[in-house]
């Protein structure tokens, strides 16, 4: 794990925007472009590209544990998103129960759908308030469908793990839909057999080390796609369009390796982020961390340092030789105020400096300790400028 510290080069720390590709997966993937076949043809190359595609899902089942129902490959959770919401809405669901906590890829689909959305509290800890979910359900009005309740897994600008099976049987125990984005998952949190009652499980290829392109939807024993596209009836009618082979083929060997190795990755990266989080207290003791009273992704860190917006310090780091992001999603390059955060309770102008470090399968020790001193020295510089001008840091 040399390619992130290696002298002169920079330090990737923002794996839950999208992890650098496994070695693994790039040794396998060259053999899907000389499978010339398409897995819909009959023939023998047809046929050959036609196991390879079941390879991967297979595998892809494997690591998920998802065993019961369909499992249709889309182009990543983004269309997954949209292809478990237009599957729900095909089956009468009218209202969105989701908090501030949720992808924009879901929030603003669901819009573009006509869901009407019913917005569920968000602790201050990053977690979903089970009895405000419940109370909402309760009121649902049946004439409007059967209630679709969508919650991530775990958040991925806080990597704080959602309470998803509660919700589940809250959802389920009113006849409703339950759609979890597991996108952050693999390799993260194992398979939770309770899970598999779920209506939809949304899946990311390049979140686990796999390839861009490639997503799947499980959907459960009593849910049916409803196909967004019209052709030539690939995915079992789910999804019309050639399979992409290569991208399905990485994801499949992407996801073995992450559950494979999972064990002793969340070992070493949690031992890694608890040191990452006590240099930066001890070289910032100012800094305030978001989500760190409940349980996390152990390799997610999602902070704000009072006087110093995000765009400032995604600069400096990135100037500094280090990728990271602001801890709200990026939309066209831009830095925008976390929607997250502010659900939390989190008042704009912390929220509006909160950035997040997220490590993974490459990073080592070292560069973590490497972040913790730029950020050290960062905060010192800023603090000290504005301390001599008498004006505020962010300026």
């Amino acid at each position: 794990m040399t390619q992130n510290s290696s002298p002169g080069s920079r330090i990737y720390c923002d794996y839950n925007a999208s992890a650098p590709m496994r070695p693994v997966v790039r040794a396998a993937m060259p053999e899907a472009f000389q499978v010339p076949g398409n897995p819909s043809s009959v023939h023998a190359e047809g046929r050959a590209a036609r196991e390879r595609i079941e390879l991967a899902r297979t595998r892809i089942r494997e690591a998920t544990g998802f065993s019961r129902g369909d499992l249709v490959f889309t182009s990543g959770a983004t269309e997954g998103l949209a292809l478990a919401l237009h599957s729900a809405r095909a089956m009468g669901a009218r209202v969105l129960y989701a908090s501030e906590l949720e992808h924009p890829a879901l929030i603003e689909t669901a819009r573009a759908l006509g869901f009407r959305r019913v917005d569920v509290v968000v602790h201050e800890n990053g977690t979903l308030d089970l009895a405000d979910l419940e109370r909402h359900l309760a009121g649902h009005d049946p004439e409007h469908g059967p209630p679709l309740v969508a919650l991530q897994r775990a958040n991925n600008e806080t990597g704080v793990v959602q309470p998803v099976v509660e919700a589940l049987r809250l959802t389920h125990a009113l006849v409703g839909l339950f759609l979890c984005d597991c996108a952050q998952i693999p390799g993260r949190l194992g398979p939770d057999p309770a899970l598999e009652a779920a209506d939809f499980m949304v899946f990311s290829g390049h979140k686990a080390g796999g390839p861009t392109g490639i997503g799947v939807v499980g959907f459960g024993e009593n849910v049916r796609p409803a196909p967004m596209l019209s052709g030539g009836g690939q995915e079992r009618g789910a999804r019309a369009g050639t399979e992409n082979l290569p991208g399905a083929i990485g994801m499949g060997v992407a996801f073995a390796e992450a559950e494979a190795t999972r064990p002793a990755e969340v070992t070493r990266l949690g031992g890694l982020r608890a040191s990452f989080e006590d240099q930066v207290r001890h070289l910032v003791p100012q800094i305030v961390f978001f989500g760190g009273a409940v349980p996390r992704l152990v390799q997610t860190s999602c902070f704000a340092i009072p006087g110093l917006r995000s765009e400032t310090l995604v600069m400096a780091l990135d100037l500094d030789g280090f990728a990271i992001s602001a801890g709200a999603a990026c939309s066209s390059g831009k830095v925008r105020p976390s929607r997250v955060l502010a659900g939390m309770g989190i008042g704009p102008e912390l929220a509006s400096g909160a950035i997040r470090a997220s490590f993974g399968w490459a990073s080592e020790a070292r560069d973590a300790e490497a972040l913790a001193r730029a950020l050290g020295a960062i905060a010192t510089r800023h603090l000290n400028i504005a301390a001599h001008h008498g004006v505020r840091a962010e300026t």
